[in-house]
């Protein structure tokens, strides 16, 4: 939950910078006013904070540089030689870029963990008296023979030594 939380924060904070990017360039290219700098102020606020954040945390915590570090650099550099629009929209794009990438993984995870929860916790071995018990697929070796009943799950990857089967996946 606190995964969906994130995006959701990051999803906000990118509608506010494309939001404060619309405003920019609508200074820059058609109606010059008081605009463009409260636009380039909401995205380097909203765009570059949530970066800034996660760049810092990585130097402080990993000791490491990452891309994060970098687009906040660019940008303000940008802003720096009086290319504000410019740092503004590497900053826009990345925040973009960087709320799909996340939402993308935390779709991708929530699939894993649905087939997982489609695994059995359990497998009917055949024992070598021919007997059949049924043991938690955690303790199946190597070689031991599962015994398959119409309509179960199939737990672990196998060969089919005797008897017919059709899996619907």
């Amino acid at each position: 939950m606190e995964q969906r939380s994130s995006v959701r924060m990051m999803t906000v904070a990118t509608a506010l910078t494309i939001g404060g990017m619309c405003l920019a360039a609508l200074d820059a290219f058609c109606l010059p006013g008081v605009w463009g700098p409260v636009g380039l102020a909401i995205v380097y606020v909203f765009g570059g904070g949530p970066a800034s954040i996660r760049a810092l945390t990585a130097l402080w915590r990993e000791r490491s540089l990452d891309i994060d570090l970098l687009m906040v650099i660019a940008a303000v550099a940008a802003a720096a030689v009086d290319a504000a629009l410019e740092g503004a929209v590497l900053l826009t794009l990345f925040s973009i870029s960087t709320t799909l990438e996340h939402r993308v993984m935390g779709r991708a995870r929530r699939a894993v963990e649905a087939l997982m929860s489609l695994r059995p916790d359990t497998a009917l071995l055949r024992q070598p008296d021919g007997s059949v018990t049924e043991v938690p697929v955690r303790q199946l070796q190597p070689g031991d023979h599962m015994v398959l009943r119409p309509g179960a799950k199939v737990p672990v990857d196998g060969v089919i030594r005797e008897g017919q089967v059709s899996i619907y996946v």
